[in-house]
């Protein structure tokens, strides 16, 4: 993760986007960074990332050695356990879209992608705030599209 923040300092307030990926290959261990100009080029390497790496999108290994077993269901809760780098991301996506920060689906999508999740995790979070009744109910579209397509954007209204 520091390797990665230093390219963004080196990227500087040019419009760039990065993302990382680990590779172990044998006993060896390769760091990718990706850079793209566009963040429909970084969209696309998030979500062949998150294919190979569907608990946190980063490796090809477990990373973290959280020792993470698909599908084991938690003793106390009978739930299958997440990741703890996606609950980070949800609660800080919900903060900020609950204090203001993110006011639109295009924030929301560029902040998603910027952070190296995909919009279905977003889309999680701004369901669960509907839902609840946090967000105003109106269709909120959370793509690529929203980021090309002016038209598309949508004000989020926070009750």
């Amino acid at each position: 993760m520091e390797i990665l923040e230093y390219y963004r300092t080196m990227v500087g307030d040019r419009k760039y986007y990065l993302a990382q990926f680990s590779i172990k290959k044998g006993s060896n261990i390769y760091g990718l960074i990706f850079g793209s100009h566009h963040i429909l080029g970084l969209e696309k390497f998030l979500m062949t990332a998150w294919k190979i790496d569907p608990e946190r999108g980063e490796a090809n290994f477990d990373i973290d050695d959280e020792g993470i077993i698909e599908n084991q269901i938690d003793l106390f809760t009978g739930e299958v356990e997440k990741p703890k780098k996606i609950e980070i991301f949800e609660e800080d996506l919900r903060n900020k879209i609950i204090s203001k920060l993110l006011v639109n689906n295009k924030d929301v999508y560029i902040y998603t992608i910027t952070q190296g999740f995909l919009a279905k995790h977003a889309r999680k979070v701004v369901k669960s705030l509907i839902n609840e009744g946090t967000l105003q109910n109106k269709k909120v579209s959370l793509s690529y599209s929203v980021y090309s397509n002016p038209l598309k954007v949508t004000e989020l209204k926070v009750d």
